[in-house]
Parts: structure tokens; C-alpha cells; sequence
């Protein structure tokens, strides 16, 4: 049976230049403001997903700095989305050297029902690699793997490698 399991926040910021929210949140990360932009479209997100229904999970964008970040547990204090329905999507690779940083950072709020997305996952072994120390929730599977599996078999194959390494 095909039914919505979740949604996906993104934020839109109105401006004269039609700059897209890619670039308002790199530059706030430059002047050192990422994770204080971050944290703001999560709670106004958490307060826009208040509507929806209860079964739904809301997937958040963050950055893995935002993750590292002290004041992140105390978003889930703050906003009146439960965390066992908030997916925190991560927009980046994590670090080499951040890996131990980050796990400790965010298993004790995994503990507590969070879950982790990983965005535009390509079949790299690297990347394969990099999940298994993450373990994520979800993988958000990139164009590259699924462009015309239904006509060239080796592209079927990279992405049932990527299906059977999620499974």
C-alpha cells in the first residue's frame, strides 16, 4: 500500500536579488551565524508541521556543524514537534575527523527518537563506508545512481547494490 509517510521543510527567503536559501545559509555560516540561522528555520518548521498529522514524520535540513553545535538538544525542548518525528536530513558529509564528535553528539537524541537522512547518497565506497559508522535512518538516493536503470543493467545493478547496502 502506497501512503505519505513524511515530509520534507525547506526554507524560502524572500529577497530582491532571488537569492536561493543555499546561499542566505552558506553566508551565515561564513560570518558565523550557520547554526543560529539553522536552528530558527527548524523551529519555525517544527511550528508549521503542528498542522499535519500526527503519523507524519517532518525531515529537517542541518548542516553537521549544526549537529555539533551544544545548544542542539535544547531545540527539542523548545519546540512542540515530538523528536520522534523529526528526521534531521544532513546537508554535508560529516568530517573524517569530526565522526566520533558527531556520533557522541547526536546518539544520546537518536536514544530519544530522533532520526538521521542522508542527502543525494551516491554509490561510492566511500560513501558506502562513511554509512556505516553513521547508520542513518534514511538514505536520500542521488539522480546519479538511478539515472536509466530501466535501460542499462550495470546502472541497475549500482543501484540495487545501494538498495541491498540500505536493507
Amino acid at each position: 500500500e502506497k501512503a505519505v509517510v513524511g515530509v520534507e521543510a525547506l526554507s524560502r527567503f524572500v529577497s530582491d536579488d532571488g537569492a536561493a536559501a543555499e546561499l542566505w545559509f552558506a553566508e551565515a555560516a561564513a560570518v558565523g551565524l550557520g547554526a543560529n540561522l539553522e536552528f530558527s528555520a527548524l523551529g519555525s518548521a517544527a511550528a508549521a508541521a503542528k498542522s499535519l498529522p500526527e503519523n507524519l514524520f517532518v525531515s529537517l535540513n542541518i548542516s553537521p556543524a549544526s549537529c555539533l553545535d551544544p545548544r542542539l538538544p535544547e531545540l527539542f525542548e523548545h519546540i512542540e514537534l515530538p523528536i520522534s518525528r523529526v528526521v534531521l536530513e544532513l546537508t554535508e558529509t560529516v568530517k573524517d575527523e569530526e565522526y566520533v564528535q558527531f556520533i557522541a553528539a547526536v546518539n544520546p537524541l537518536r536514544d530519544q527518537g530522533l532520526r538521521l537522512a542522508v542527502d543525494d547518497t551516491h554509490s561510492g565506497a566511500g560513501a558506502l563506508s562513511r554509512m556505516v559508522h553513521l547508520r542513518p535512518d534514511f538514505l536520500k538516493v542521488g539522480r546519479n545512481v538511478i539515472a536509466d536503470v530501466d535501460n542499462d543493467g550495470v546502472q541497475r545493478a549500482l543501484a540495487a547494490c545501494v538498495v541491498d547496502f540500505a536493507e
